[in-house]
């Protein structure tokens, strides 16, 4: 019976690449990695300091240089024995000539990353630990004075590196060290920008963070996104700092100025128990873009090149609920690059409200030689931009389309774009009409697209009836099993062998022994042995295979995560990274 203990189908570290090779943490996942964490990199600021000159003095500074961050913690982190950090990247790129660091900082900054974590080791253990890492402010480590001016008599960039930690249940507030810049932090920043002929600043965070110092600090020339780029970050960091690869893209949230200007600050924390979604459809770029642009630092979809491009629209129509676009990318610069093309609606303010644009479509172009242009095409069903009215204002619990003018505009961002194409619909069209469930019953307001708040009717929680599953076969005479039934087709009649209670013990989950550090679906009790249904770990995480540390074989590949992965804006290599951690995990 320990058949069913067994990984499904697979065992652990089974090679199931070509020739019998072994896929997980392989070479080519880590160079896909490596690829997705450089496509998924979003320059914010360049004044030409970037790419660096061949033999660049950097030294390195910010809590970044001992402590940098590859993922996550919680479901994102991933046990991965390949972990290339930024100053590992820049000792090798300093060996190899490209550059020369200033390694006397660097070994600071690690001797007193190793020295805290030590002293946490000794001093936690289990969950005190866990709540060790979730809490740590992870200050910077004051750099020694003396150490200080013989950086400073080294000379050449200062490359500042910020880390923000983010793992479950550790929400952006409104405090320093977490959305907002320490004091701290900003005082090395000025400091730096008085004794180095050039500033750097790298983003090692996941989530939004206060940008706009940097922004408008003038001594601060560039600044790169890269966030949390997973097992190969390091020398995908290094590569774009030094022209051997280029950043390509573009951002997936709105960075604003403060946190009290997103509109979900005051709501989130309202208590421990529930959460007014008073904001409605307005999240994101669809709130700063329909009523306050101007607290925007960086917008949606925004994001500079080593060159520069140009987008011509082509051809744009409408065939009855499709919309298509053609456009044509042009590299106009002397670098190469990509660029990736955005289409969004800007539909008629009824009375169901719409945010002032809606992205609907988007491509990265190939890479393009300066010079060189391409054409890609776009579109959307205009049906899934419908809005569902849950009043009834037009039709109740109906997909609409209201009626007025739809403009679609294509561009770079949310912020640089044309119109491309507009047209009308003369009357309301219910485009699907669907049922009420599980409406909101506490919700008492919600925002509108002019500013107010519209005041929503006390609901009645409905209670709906779940429709019965009714098998089509009696319960075998003799036992069946599980692979039994797979392989003949008798699905309902092993089901039908289960009591409800078995039935259900299959749909959560379990806890969890095995390899991974998560929980298992499946049969856990005892009693369903015989049946011989597998206990499958459910060890994916967002970033890859989460095997726990002296389990075996735990070398997994850590992917870039999810937000830097929509960064790149590259469906097809999105799919790629999410097929390797797929094949890691099974």
């Amino acid at each position: 019976m320990l058949d069913r203990f067994a990984r499904y189908n697979y065992q652990p570290v089974m090679p199931l690449g070509s020739g019998g090779r072994k896929i997980t943490a392989s070479l080519p996942h880590q160079h896909l990695a490596k690829k997705g964490a450089t496509e998924g990199t979003v320059l914010l600021k360049n004044d030409g300091t970037l790419p660096f000159e061949k033999g660049v003095k950097i030294v390195p500074f910010g809590r970044g240089t001992g402590d940098f961050l590859f993922g996550g913690g919680g479901s994102g982190s991933v046990n991965s024995k390949t972990h290339i950090s930024l100053t590992d990247a820049l000792r090798a790129a300093d060996k190899a000539g490209e550059i020369r660091l200033f390694a006397p900082l660097a070994d600071f900054y690690e001797a007193e990353k190793e020295k805290e974590y030590r002293h946490a080791e000794e001093a936690y253990q289990g969950e005190e630990a866990v709540l060790w890492k979730k809490s740590n402010p992870r200050l910077d480590y004051p750099v020694p004075e003396e150490l200080y001016q013989k950086a400073k008599a080294f000379g050449g960039v200062a490359l500042y590196t910020l880390t923000r930690f983010s793992t479950e249940d550790r929400d952006r507030l409104p405090m320093e060290g977490n959305f907002a810049l320490r004091d701290q932090e900003k005082e090395l920043v000025n400091r730096l920008a008085a004794d180095f002929e050039k500033v750097v600043v790298i983003l090692n965070i996941c989530g939004m963070t206060e940008t706009k110092f940097f922004a408008e600090k003038k001594e601060v020339r560039a600044v790169l996104l890269p966030m949390f780029g997973g097992c190969m970050a390091g020398e995908s960091i290094v590569d774009i700092l030094l022209g051997k690869e280029y950043p390509s893209g573009r951002l997936v949230d709105t960075f604003a100025e403060k946190i009290e200007d997103y509109p979900t600050t005051e709501t989130f924390l309202y208590s421990d128990e529930e959460v007014p979604y008073t904001e409605d459809i307005y999240v994101g770029y669809r709130y700063f873009e329909t009523f306050c642009p101007e607290k925007v630092v960086y917008p949606f979809g925004f994001g500079l090149n080593y060159t520069t491009f140009t987008q011509k629209v082509l051809s744009a129509e409408r065939e009855k609920n499709s919309v298509k676009l053609q456009v044509e990318v042009k590299n106009t610069g002397k670098a190469v690059g990509k660029d990736v093309v955005q289409v969004y609606l800007s539909a008629p303010q009824g009375r169901l409200g719409k945010p002032r644009l809606t992205l609907c479509d988007f491509a990265k172009t190939i890479e393009l030689d300066p010079g060189q242009s391409t054409v890609v095409s776009l579109s959307f069903d205009l049906r899934a931009q419908a809005s569902f009215d849950d009043l009834g204002k037009i039709a109740k619990s109906a997909l609409v389309l209201e009626k007025g003018e739809y403009r679609v505009f294509a561009g770079q961002n949310v912020r640089e774009n044309e119109l491309a194409l507009s047209f009308t619909l003369e009357k309301d069209r219910v485009v699907r009409r669907l049922n009420e469930y599980m409406a909101p019953v506490k919700l008492e307001k919600r925002l509108l697209a002019d500013g107010s708040y519209e005041p929503l009717p006390k609901a009645k929680p409905v209670d709906r009836q779940p429709t019965p599953m009714r098998l089509r076969q009696k319960a075998p005479k003799t036992l069946l099993t599980l692979p039994e039934a797979l392989k003949n087709d008798r699905i309902d009649a092993f089901l039908s062998q289960l009591s409800l209670e078995e039935m259900a013990e299959l749909f959560y989950g379990h806890a969890a022994i095995n390899a991974s550090y998560t929980g298992c679906i499946g049969a856990f009790p005892v009693r369903l042995d015989s049946k011989l249904i597998p206990y499958i770990p459910t060890a994916d995480g967002p970033a890859g295979l989460r095997i726990r540390v002296g389990h075996g074989d735990t070398d997994a590949t850590q992917f870039p995560c999810a937000t830097v992965q929509a960064k790149s804006w590259n469906r097809g290599l999105c799919r790629k990274m999410g097929k390797a951690a797929a094949l890691e995990c099974k």
